[in-house]
Parts: C-alpha cells; sequence; structure tokens
C-alpha cells in the first residue's frame, strides 16, 4: 500500500479516537459547568465533518479499513 494511503487511514483512525474522547468528556458534563462548551461543539462538528472528507477521499480510492 501506498504511504499516502497509510497515512489517510492512520490521520482518520486518530481523528476518530479524538472524536470519541470529546464526545465523552461533552456528554459526561453539564454543558453550564462547561465554560467553552459551545465552542467545544463546533470543534465536534467541524472534526466530525473532517472525518468524513477523509472517509469520502477513502472511499474514492477504493480503500477499505476494518473497523474497529
Amino acid at each position: 500500500m501506498d504511504d499516502w494511503k497509510k497515512r489517510l487511514i492512520e490521520e482518520h483512525k486518530e481523528l476518530i479516537e479524538r472524536i470519541k474522547k470529546l464526545e465523552d468528556f461533552l456528554n459526561k458534563h453539564d454543558p453550564e459547568e462547561i465554560q467553552a462548551f459551545d465552542i467545544m461543539c463546533m470543534q465536534l462538528y467541524a472534526m466530525q465533518t473532517y472525518a468524513m472528507a477523509l472517509k469520502a477521499r477513502e472511499n474514492l480510492y477504493g480503500i477499505e479499513v476494518k473497523e474497529d
């Protein structure tokens, strides 16, 4: 497999892990407890959008990634 494909897969995998961690954090706390809750939600949305773009690139190039 080409190096750029491996990097794409790794970047997507790491991003999914970060998304899960941020979702867990936001779900554990009351929004009023977190000063930057709205900003963090905006960040989560951007991360999810970016993850969709990476997945679309994987699909475009026929890269099959095994989901954990």
